[in-house]
C-alpha cells in the first residue's frame, strides 16, 4: 500500500465534495459577519452621537423657530375705583393681527 494514497483520496474527497464546500463557505460567511457587525455597531453609535450633538446645539441656539406676521399692539388703560374710592387703572394691550397672511418661501 502506498502512503500517498490516503492523502490523495482525502484531496479528491475535498475537491469533489459539495458538502465540504458548502460547510467551508458557511464558516467563511460566519467569520465575515463579525466585522460587518462591528461596522454596523459603529454606524449606530455615530448616528446616536450626531443626534445628541444636534440636539445640544439646538438647545444652545434655540429650538424651533416661529415665524409670525406683522401685528399691531395698542396699549390702553381701564379705570376703576378701589375700596377707598380712589381712581386706579390697569394697562391692557390690544393685539391686531391680519386676517390672511402669505409668505413666499423657498
Amino acid at each position: 500500500m502506498n502512503t500517498q494514497e490516503p492523502i490523495r483520496k482525502t484531496g479528491d474527497f475535498i475537491r469533489n465534495s459539495a458538502t465540504f464546500k458548502i460547510f467551508s463557505i458557511g464558516i467563511i460567511v460566519l467569520i465575515l459577519l463579525i466585522p460587518a457587525s462591528m461596522i454596523t455597531s459603529l454606524m449606530r453609535e455615530r448616528k446616536s452621537r450626531r443626534h445628541s450633538v444636534v440636539q445640544e446645539i439646538n438647545q444652545k441656539w434655540g429650538n424651533s423657530q416661529t415665524i409670525t406676521g406683522p401685528f399691531f399692539t395698542i396699549p390702553y388703560k381701564s379705570f376703576y375705583k378701589d375700596e377707598h374710592e380712589e381712581l386706579k387703572y390697569n394697562i391692557h394691550y390690544l393685539h391686531i393681527l391680519p386676517e390672511k397672511l402669505k409668505y413666499p418661501g423657498t
